[in-house]
């Protein structure tokens, strides 16, 4: 075998280097730039399959959503139907008078005319509100009773402005009795903003 020359030898490594250097930079500039390029495909891949399968979901609890959607629209709708409508005062006599049974042993002595404003607590509310003024007298515990069941049976009405005063009677049956006035704030439901049922 024949020995390479000293300037071969010189060529021959300065191919080998340029080769590899050659080598190397296609593997930097082009390959490792395809494979960063196939990550970033692969991880938008990724994104867009949970994108799809979060869209799937909605779309199976979409009956579901409609579904509670009309529950709440028919429960809405009953609630506006016992709301008061129409000849306020009246509404508000014969609600008291048939919820005022006598085991309440509440007496109400008067009922003062309604006053219709608007919902003062909520601007821009889609109900207006009617505010009676109530006297009478009841023995404390059954007083309480009353209050507590008609705003539980009635649940967008409210008791507010409760003033109590003892009863100086001379009958000593009576000295446990109090006398009482309070504002029955409701709300009324307008003609337009009733709620149909499909």
């Amino acid at each position: 075998m024949k020995k390479i020359s000293k300037e071969k030898q010189a060529h021959l490594a300065l191919v080998a280097l340029a080769t590899f250097g050659a080598i190397g930079a296609i593997w930097y500039f082009v390959i490792s730039e395809q494979k960063n390029h196939i990550k970033n495909i692969a991880k938008a891949c990724l994104n867009v399959e949970a994108e799809k399968a979060k869209e799937k979901r909605v779309v199976k609890t979409a009956d579901a959503l409609l579904g509670e959607l009309q529950l709440a629209t028919n429960h809405l709708y009953s609630s506006e139907m016992s709301m008061p409508s129409g000849d306020v005062y009246s509404w508000v006599v014969s609600s008291i008078k048939q919820f005022n049974v006598p085991s309440y042993r509440v007496t109400i002595n008067q009922v003062g005319t309604p006053d219709v404003t608007d919902v003062r607590l909520i601007p821009g509310f889609p109900y207006t509100q009617v505010s009676v003024a109530i006297n009478g007298s009841a023995y404390y515990y059954d007083l309480g009773k009353f209050i507590a069941d008609l705003e539980n049976q009635h649940p967008y009405l409210r008791v507010q402005n409760l003033y109590l005063d003892p009863n100086n009677s001379p009958d000593p049956r009576e000295h446990e009795k109090m006398f009482f006035k309070m504002e029955i704030i409701n709300l009324v439901r307008p003609s337009q903003t009733l709620v149909a049922s499909q």
